[in-house]
């Protein structure tokens, strides 16, 4: 049974991130407008502040920040066979730039394009 109260996008990009500083680089593994699936090999425990910072492009850079609902490492060896891990992410501050690109986001995975003008 799925809890999630929004939908999420399979959407793998880079991140960084931190408690203070955006100083760990990490993996996006999907995305909603409320939180993140975020992997990488530093994992925070429960009830920690990030900032993060999405790489959109080598200028476009979004930050957000939330805090670790859930956390769980597992073995270089097994993260091609255990999907769930790494660290899920409840955002609680989100610019606008955000929403538009999971609102792009939602658009393309659910194959509703803009219509010509």
């Amino acid at each position: 049974m799925d809890k999630r109260r929004t939908k999420r996008y399979m959407k793998q990009m880079s991140v960084r991130f931190g408690e203070n500083d955006c100083e760990h680089v990490g993996l996006t593994y999907d995305i909603s407008a409320q939180g993140m699936l975020l992997r990488s090999s530093r994992i925070y425990p429960p009830l920690t502040h990030l900032r993060v910072e999405l790489l959109l492009s080598d200028q476009e850079k979004i930050f957000c920040e939330g805090g670790v609902r859930w956390a769980k490492r597992v073995p270089p060896a097994l993260t091609r066979l255990i999907k769930k891990h790494g660290m899920g992410i409840f955002l609680t501050h989100t610019p606008i730039e955000y929403q538009q690109f999971v609102s792009q986001l939602a658009r393309t995975q659910t194959g509703l394009t803009a219509s010509p003008t």
